[in-house]
């Protein structure tokens, strides 16, 4: 992964300056919030392995930079108003220079190329990034045009062929030629010329329904032909189209009038792009362009002009040292001869030493203020420091110009950078050696952003052209050894440092640690995960100890093993020692069950009982949730105004999944921030404890004051969404992530300080106190949130619904009766069994009464069984009873057809109190005291209490804690979007309303996006 801050921008917006973003102080969050997400996500339980795990992290090796890289300014030459009649031999009509920027002078490569295609030459124009290539073959096929206009043979015939590689990019072009064609309108030239993009998407005819004929006659640029009945019956002397519609053209009969009126006058065969026809692609390519020019001249060259062949890139050369690769590639692309001349590479100005003095930091903030219009005194006191001359009326721009000039900050920055590629640290320091480093990173940012804001006359570039990169890679194992110390390693290695290191697996519940590899030879050695490979094997190992091991002596089922920590020998647990390796640094593994799903996964971790899919992983993470981490904190750290993010995915698949996927996690960050600011708003109230119909008032009430919604909702569908946001965290499916699962809030029932408590809990064999009693019976309820038992109770006037949660479990009943055949039968029809005997509840009081009373798992099951009828009788009783002698009594239980449901009104939310909860010492998880026993299903581990004011870092809760409360637009921008639907997004883009476009590699290239800030790619590509 890879951030370029880009300070490339133009000056529409000087009030930007209020609020300088420091790259480097960004590159530090960015990098604190994805290790912080790496050490919450893969949990190591044991300490030592945890902290190793840290420090290898924050060793270093996932980040680097922040670097800061500097890129020349072209030289300029001439002007259109110069060089075109010099080219033409005669003075054209005012009107038509003017249409070409008369007075906006050429950069040097311009010049070149458009001399050397006017020559008759064929060429490349290999130079950056927005360096007008575009303007390099297109002036120059505009002037050929308008000397047959003024020869009096300009008639209706294709001249020159464009192809693009993605249709985006001829969409951009035909906007900048219908540009054109409207200023030779505007002026009254004499002069026209006509253009058509002939694509998948373009009309038959007027009539066309199906390709949208009307939007596209309606949207018709000046000079424009549109549909495809107007290419044919005139063909546009300029045509755009990609390499397989060009195909199609070649072969179907109905478009030969394109090539049929254009075998004297087709003249330009222009590739923009051409990097990309390389390989299998390129051999295609050039097979098509010698059927094209078969097909243009059956009878060989002397049937029209010689084919003048452009190709366009900003990737194919980077010197001199290519001339002769990059020569060879375009001969054989086109089939035409083109000679060392042909390449035409950018020339760029050197920066010469001229600064007088140096101005002090605190001047920098003050030009800036004087950019923005708001402190011209700045200027005058700036140009003083220095010795420079300023004059009265002079555009700001130059006296700026004249000052940076005489400044040796901006000059050593200048520079520096002209050199090559700096950390960006390092360049603070040189530039502003008498500062601190943070306050000098700041300096620095806000000079680099002044330096892109001012022109150099002379240039008319900006001062200084810079760029900021920052690489993050991701984690693609971790390895542990347990010789000498219990260290971890995020390098594939297997011997180092005289000791072996093992690929772990963890469990994603506790943290346990396990050795992944496959037998071989008597060594474990590393796993082979190639599906394809017969021989493919992964096999999970748990180190156990000693006493793990007598506890199951008499199972045969389990394979032990002895693995030397030195040289990965393994035996057999219990073997005789004789003819091993004879290291004596050894280690108890348990091998573990393979999961019937896939050879590679385990279906339980065998330490805490966890199941789910794939519930003990390696240490490697997809891509999209650490790309929404980074994606997060740069749109949240970006002020409003600039936040404006480019994020590239190898695929358009890839580039549409990440757009929702962004804006969806953020989304429920962003709420669970507003439901605990909302709570803490609250004081005193939230502290007793506040009912999901007081939270959903506050909610709603935040919504709108954020305007956290669309601002045409009305305040009854803000509070439908706010009721429908609470109970996605009342009944959460990701309760390890909840705000509850953090340790932040209690859920709480209030019943239970009102009414008493089952008396088979006090009695034997529970004996438990009042509390614990209350405790019991309190997660014996809770646990019905994770059923999805519960009714949806809202206000009258809201429609809300189980399907408007968007949970993947159904809404489910309570019932008893664990072995009724009825109720086994209906188990398919949403009903779950109060005592089931593998249910959460049942399973929790056995193992509690096993571990209490010392009870066989029989008789516990049997008491568990009995224990859960004698509390759903009382609580069924208990309302009951109530409903007869309190006339407002809102049941506890709800009967609803043949089950009951849980009254949510019941339930409340207060802020976690410091000390009030507790973490269970095998899995992690937090909760309320449960007498000592961790009510996770499965894992039933020893509890201990458990501080936030001490609690190790948690990515989520910080989050919770800090995130910001405004809204975050993710759209994706790749080429299966409609080209209206892309248009729309471009615009929005351009104007701030879209916070990030999510894109394919290609489809940006040439697409006019506006300033631009920050490029995230997803995966560096292979090439610069």
């Amino acid at each position: 992964m890879a951030l370029k801050q880009t300070g490339e921008e133009s000056r529409s917006r000087p009030a930007a300056f209020g609020d300088v973003v420091d790259p480097v102080g960004l590159s530090r969050q960015i990098r604190e919030r994805y290790l912080s997400y790496l050490e919450t996500t893969f949990y190591f339980r044991d300490p030592d392995f945890r902290k190793s795990f840290q420090e290898c992290l924050r060793s270093g090796a996932l980040t680097k930079g922040p670097f800061l890289e500097g890129t020349p300014a072209f030289e300029r030459t001439l002007t259109p108003r110069e060089l075109i009649p010099e080219l033409l031999g005669f003075e054209p009509e005012p009107a038509f220079v003017k249409a070409l920027h008369a007075d906006r002078r050429l950069f040097w490569h311009q010049e070149q190329a458009i001399r050397l295609i006017s020559s008759g030459k064929n060429v490349i124009v290999a130079t950056g990034t927005g360096s007008g290539k575009t303007e390099a073959f297109l002036y120059s096929i505009l002037l050929s045009l308008y000397r047959e206009h003024r020869a009096g043979r300009l008639g209706p015939g294709v001249r020159a062929l464009v192809l693009y590689p993605m249709n985006a990019l001829a969409y951009d072009q035909r906007e900048r030629l219908g540009a054109i064609a409207a200023a030779l309108e505007r002026e009254g030239a004499s002069f026209r010329f006509t253009f058509g993009q002939y694509i998948g998407a373009t009309p038959e005819n007027e009539r066309d329904t199906k390709r949208s004929a009307r939007q596209w006659i309606a949207q018709r640029q000046p000079g424009e032909l549109v549909t495809r009945d107007e290419m044919r019956s005139s063909p546009p002397h300029i045509l755009l189209t990609n390499y397989s519609m060009l195909e199609y053209l070649l072969l179907r009969p109905s478009d030969s009038p394109l090539f049929q009126r254009s075998h004297e006058t087709w003249t330009f065969l222009v590739l923009d792009e051409a990097h990309q026809y390389r390989g299998s692609k390129g051999h295609e390519m050039a097979m098509l362009l010698r059927r094209l020019k078969a097909r243009l001249r059956p009878g060989g060259l002397a049937q029209g002009p010689p084919f003048r062949c452009i190709a366009t890139s900003a990737t194919l050369a980077s010197g001199e040292d290519d001339v002769k690769t990059v020569v060879g590639f375009a001969s054989e692309l086109f089939g035409e001869p083109f000679g060392p001349e042909s390449l035409v590479l950018g020339r760029t100005v050197p920066i010469e030493p001229e600064a007088r003095a140096e101005l002090p930091v605190e001047a920098y903030p003050k030009l800036a203020r004087a950019l923005a219009g708001d402190d011209e005194e700045a200027v005058s006191l700036a140009a003083a420091h220095l010795g420079v001359e300023v004059y009265p009326g002079e555009p700001l721009n130059d006296r700026l110009a004249r000052i940076f000039r005489a400044d040796r900050r901006a000059e050593r920055l200048r520079l520096t950078l002209s050199s090559g590629v700096h950390l960006a640290e390092d360049v603070a320091r040189e530039v502003f050696p008498e500062l601190e480093q943070d306050e000098a990173n700041r300096a620095l940012a806000l000079l680099a952003q002044l330096l892109t804001r001012v022109l150099d006359p002379a240039t008319e570039a900006p001062m200084l052209a810079a760029r900021y990169h920052y690489f993050l890679r991701s984690l693609e194992g971790a390895f542990v050894s347990f010789y000498r110390s219990k260290t971890v390693q995020l390098t594939r290695s297997g011997v180092a440092d005289g000791r072996m290191f093992f690929e772990a697996a963890l469990c994603r519940q506790c943290g346990q640690h396990y050795l992944v590899g496959r037998q071989q030879g008597g060594h474990l050695r590393e796993a082979n995960r190639d599906p394809s490979d017969p021989y493919a094997s992964a096999v999970f190992f748990r180190p156990i100890e000693l006493d793990e091991v007598e506890e199951g002596v008499d199972d045969r089922r389990r394979r032990l093993f002895n693995l030397c920590v030195v040289c990965g020998a393994m035996q057999p647990y219990g073997r005789s020692r004789e003819g091993g390796c004879g290291h004596n640094h050894e280690l108890i593994v348990e091998q573990q069950e393979q999961s019937k799903e896939a050879f590679d996964q385990i279906p339980r971790c065998s330490a805490c009982g966890y199941r789910a899919p794939d519930p003990v992983r390696e240490v490697v993470h997809g891509s999209d949730g650490p790309n929404a981490v980074i994606a997060t904190t740069l749109c949240e750290s970006l002020p409003k105004e600039r936040r404006r993010v480019l994020a590239f995915a190898d695929s358009r698949q890839e580039a549409a999944f990440f757009a929702w996927y962004l804006e969806d996690s953020y989304r429920k960050l962003r709420t669970r921030n507003l439901i605990l600011r909302a709570l803490r708003r609250m004081g005193r109230y939230a502290e007793h404890g506040v009912s999901l119909s007081d939270l959903a008032d506050a909610l709603s009430g935040l919504y709108q004051e954020h305007s956290v919604c669309p601002s045409s909702w009305s305040l009854l569908q803000l509070a439908k969404q706010a009721w429908i946001d609470i109970y996605r965290e009342f009944l959460t499916e990701e309760a390890r992530i909840s705000l509850e699962g953090v340790g932040l809030v209690r859920w709480f029932n209030a019943w239970l300080d009102r009414h008493p408590v089952p008396p088979c809990l006090l009695s034997p064999p529970w004996n438990l106190t009042e509390n614990q009693a209350r405790a019991i019976l309190g997660l014996m309820m809770d646990m019905a949130r994770a059923d999805g038992a519960f009714d949806v109770r809202t206000e009258k006037e809201l429609d809300i619904r189980w399907d408007d949660f968007g949970f993947q479990r159904p809404q489910t009943r309570l019932r008893l009766g664990e072995n009724s055949r009825e109720n086994r039968e209906k188990r398919l029809k949403g009903v779950v069994m109060w005592d089931a005997r593998a249910g959460r509840r049942a399973r929790f009081l056995t193992q509690l009464l096993m571990k209490r009373s010392g009870m066989d798992r029989a008789a516990a099951q049997r008491v568990a069984g009995e224990t859960l009828r004698e509390i759903w009788d009382h609580l069924t009783a208990v309302d009951a009873r109530q409903a007869r002698v309190e006339r407002h009594y809102r049941p506890l239980l709800e009967q609803v057809a043949d089950g009951r449901r849980f009254n949510p009104e019941w339930w409340r939310i207060r802020p976690a109190a410091d000390g009030e909860l507790f973490s269970c010492e095998t899995c992690g998880h937090i909760q309320v005291d449960t007498v000592g026993t961790c009510s996770r299903y499965g894992c039933y581990g020893r509890l201990i209490p458990w501080s936030l004011s001490k609690a190790e870092r948690n990515h989520y809760r910080d989050l919770y804690e800090s995130l910001g409360s405004e809204r975050l637009r993710v759209e994706e921008h790749t080429a299966q979007l409609s080209r209206d639907k892309a248009r729309e997004f471009q615009e929005a883009f351009r104007a701030g309303h879209i916070d990030l476009l999510s894109s394919s590699t290609t489809f940006e290239l040439g697409v006019d996006l506006g300033e631009l800030d920050v490029v995230f790619l997803r995966n560096v590509p292979p090439e610069p």
